[in-house]
């Protein structure tokens, strides 16, 4: 097979100074059902559900992978899940950091706001790790850069099965990725 990888993920990591609640609740099986309880509390005083959306990087001239409301649902038992912050839905996943698969494609939305609405949610969560993994020049990468700085995580790989489309042309976010 000829397995073609372009480029890594950008992934993008900010530290918050909290009680590391959400890993200790990874690590201290006991722990677990205590902290889901809280972390659901704190999500509810500081968000509101999220609504479906589009890929953030799907525009003209680029591909990403279509989210209907039975994808949505199949990511679900992994513990992703919507909430809606700024009026911005946040696709996210809480596994010992908070994993943003995907952020709602707004106009004049304020990302760094957002970002630090975020921030604040990990914070009271015990969340002390929040990463995002895009695509160089995606969207939400375009956003990111405004003011933070990537690193490389890992190689998207794909296998041309047609000469239909260019693959890459495609992007991808975290939440496109097999283990979100």
């Amino acid at each position: 097979m000829e397995w073609n990888c372009p480029y890594k993920l950008h992934e993008y990591k900010l530290k918050i100074s909290t009680l590391p609640l959400c890993k200790l609740a990874k690590k201290v099986n006991l722990f677990s059902p205590i902290y889901t309880i809280y972390r659901k509390f704190v999500f509810s005083l500081l968000s509101k559900k999220g609504d479906l959306f589009d890929s953030s990087v799907i525009e003209k001239g680029v591909g990403g992978v279509n989210r209907s409301s039975k994808y949505f649902n199949y990511k679900t038992f992994n513990g992703a899940f919507l909430i809606k912050v700024e009026a911005c839905s946040v696709w996210l996943k809480t596994d010992g950091f908070m994993f943003i698969g995907d952020l709602q494609r707004k106009e004049n939305m304020n990302y760094s706001n957002l970002i630090s609405k975020l921030k604040n949610i990990c914070f009271w969560s015990g969340i002390d790790t929040l990463i995002f993994q895009t695509s160089p020049n995606s969207f939400l990468d375009v956003q990111l850069t405004e003011f933070l700085t990537p690193t490389e995580a890992f190689y998207m790989g794909y296998l041309n099965l047609n000469n239909k489309y260019r693959p890459e042309d495609f992007k991808f976010v975290f939440a496109d990725v097999d283990t979100f």
